[in-house]
């Protein structure tokens, strides 16, 4: 197809103005619940007391998605709860267990609340998702006295060693009530290992020795932790296993040698189980490639899992080279911002975590503003403060630039275009500090209204591909926001993922940084496609000089699936040739078929391209999997 010509003739795009007041979309309510909250007066008998599972018929565990029964008992503390006062049973609300309930004993959820408390009358209520109160009347509790929960449901489909059940107590009666802080968990345990996943480095070198990742997965992503007798390989001629397979709690891996150039896919199975690996590209100067998910939450904020087991899953279960564990500054049952000692665990384990050139472990968190969208903030070094998104200091995007600037760190805008919150475009991302952008994660695709998988509650004109639009120079990743415990595999148990694909020689933080700040990143919706994608010389996240010479567009494609086509975007100012108007827009002027093969080479002509056009490839899968190449600009 050498020769062909792509495209249409664009003219460049100027950044506009930034424009007052707060965007239409913005979530005013949320603000002001958070202030409401934030303002309300605690009495000293607020949060009294304390709570404890009682072990009987197996409940000190739970397995995922399975029914079970749990007692708890919560006992009132010195100042105890007055009449009118009121217990609170939370089970986590992240992201699965049966809501409490006291009216239908057949049905999930079913609570039975007792007390062996004469004069005191109960009055349970279901008041939100996953949220029953128990109203005292008649008389209060004393210090000693207590009240009985015996929960029967569906415990959380994803497994974690500490799901909480969360006790919140309004002691005087007024309605404003505070959680225990030390609230009882239960662990949830993995189902039945139904999947084999098998994690290959996407490049290597001939004569290398590369780590084969194996991980044993139930329906939803979670690590089993039996197994099942020995592991089988396929593996194709040019690969050799060396050393045996080391499996530990459902996850490990294989050393295998590369012995010549080729392009390779390993199979595996046991016990009736069968699992193929990503595409590995084995030839001598491959770029190294390393895959990440630079957005994570855990039970800290509104997520699964405790900080340790997160990190161990994104290196071992889902093999990735690099992570940052973001969890929100003022989100969830407790807040990051108001515990220092959270902030300090976050830091500790992330340092703990982070092995040069092995497993890159970034310290981060997100900025959960609901006015101008949320951001997650992501350190290259030991340290970092936390800059709120609450603080009327930091509230606004410029706030929080200001207070970063100088500072070995990014901000990443996430879930642009719409989901929980859409960010506010007409806020210039700052250059320096703000190089890339999320185009993808499980909430679903901001990368344009014409994407695949796109995200829900859009809005329209504000797409990644309008910022672009804009004059904004944004290189593309894509990061699971997972709140699952499955960082880097988030996919799996819904319909979207996200992934960010770097080109870096080493694996460190500093590699990492000047990978993402130099834009030569690209995203995927979760699978691991090696792309490749340049005009003339010049690769992804850079710039072509402007001019009316004809370019070479390059694309080289591996998918983890059959390949659908190639679309070709092109963004800038299109001006009519008959009447000279011009309008800002971004298209997809060429879909290039791919003819369902896995392996696709594509060369063609672009036109030259006007300063601040800019050009950027979408490769669709047929069934599953979207990748996105950061766009290259004319100057």
């Amino acid at each position: 197809m050498r020769g062909a010509t792509l495209g249409l003739g664009l003219l460049a795009a100027a950044a506009p103005a930034q424009e007052p007041g707060p965007p239409p979309h913005a979530r005013a309510e949320v603000v002001e619940s958070l202030r409401l909250g934030a303002a309300a007066v605690r009495h000293p008998s607020d949060g009294g007391g304390k709570a404890w599972l009682v072990e009987e018929k197996g409940a000190a565990a739970a397995v995922a998605g399975q029914p079970g029964e749990w007692t708890l008992i919560y006992e009132a503390g010195e100042l105890g709860v007055a009449e009118g006062g009121a217990v609170y049973l939370q089970v986590s609300p992240f992201w699965g267990w049966s809501t409490p309930q006291t009216e239908a004993p057949d049905f999930e959820g079913y609570t039975e609340v007792t007390t062996a408390v004469r004069g005191l009358e109960l009055e349970p209520v279901t008041i939100d998702q996953q949220l029953l109160a128990v109203h005292l009347r008649g008389r209060g509790l004393k210090a000693g006295e207590q009240l009985r929960f015996v929960y029967r449901g569906l415990a959380d489909r994803f497994a974690e060693s500490d799901s909480r059940f969360w006790i919140a107590v309004d002691g005087d009666g007024d309605g404003v009530r505070k959680v225990l802080e030390d609230s009882p968990g239960v662990r949830v345990r993995a189902g039945e290992t139904v999947r084999l996943h098998l994690v290959l480095p996407t490049t290597a070198e001939p004569g290398e020795i590369v780590r084969l990742s194996i991980a044993m997965l139930d329906a939803r992503g979670n690590v089993g932790s039996r197994e099942f007798g020995e592991i089988s390989f396929d593996l194709p001629e040019g690969l050799e296993l060396r050393g045996g397979v080391g499996i530990h709690d459902g996850a490990g891996g294989v050393e295998v040698e590369v012995l010549k150039a080729g392009l390779y896919r390993v199979k595996a199975s046991f016990a009736m189980v069968e699992g193929e690996s990503n595409p590995m590209l084995a030839r001598a100067g491959a770029p190294k490639l390393l895959w990440g998910d630079l957005q994570i939450h855990t039970g800290l904020s509104d997520g699964t899992g405790v900080l340790e087991e997160v990190w161990r899953y994104a290196r071992g279960a889902a093999a990735l080279d690099f992570a940052c564990i973001t969890d929100h500054d003022r989100w969830g049952l407790m807040f990051l911002d108001e515990h220092p000692e959270m902030w300090a665990d976050m830091k500790r384990v992330a340092n703990q975590r982070n092995e040069p050139g092995r497993f890159t472990a970034f310290l981060g968190y997100e900025w959960t503003n609901w006015i101008y969208g949320h951001r997650h903030v992501v350190y290259g070094g030991d340290d970092g403060a936390l800059y709120s998104s609450f603080d009327e200091r930091f509230d606004r995007p410029e706030e929080l630039w200001a207070a970063l600037r100088g500072q070995d760190a990014i901000t990443i805008a996430h879930h642009s275009a719409g989901g929980p919150v859409p960010t506010d475009w007409r806020v210039a991302p700052d250059p320096a500090l703000e190089p890339v952008t999320e185009v993808v994660s499980v909430h679903g695709s901001s990368e344009a209204a014409d994407s695949p998988g796109i995200i829900y509650r859009p809005v329209a004109g504000n797409f990644v591909r309008d910022a672009l639009d804009r004059g904004y120079r944004l290189g593309f990743l894509g990061s699971t926001d997972g709140h699952d415990g499955h960082p880097g595999l988030s996919h799996l148990a819904g319909a979207n993922g996200g992934l960010v694909a770097v080109f870096a020689e080493e694996n460190t933080r500093a590699a990492i940084f000047e990978a993402l700040r130099a834009r030569r990143v690209y995203a995927t919706n979760g699978e691991r496609m090696l792309v490749r994608f340049s005009l003339d010389d010049a690769e992804m996240g850079s710039v072509v000089a402007a001019g009316d010479a004809d370019l070479t567009l390059r694309c080289r494609v591996v998918g983890t699936e059959p390949i659908e086509r190639i679309d070709v975007i092109y963004g800038g100012r299109i001006v009519d040739p008959e009447t000279g108007a011009s309008q800002l827009i971004g298209v997809v002027a060429d879909a290039i078929p791919a003819g369902g093969r896995r392996v696709f080479y594509f060369e063609g002509e672009v036109p030259g391209l006007e300063p601040g056009e800019y050009v950027y490839l979408r490769v669709v899968q047929q069934g599953r999997g979207v990748a996105w190449t950061s766009p290259i600009w004319a100057e």
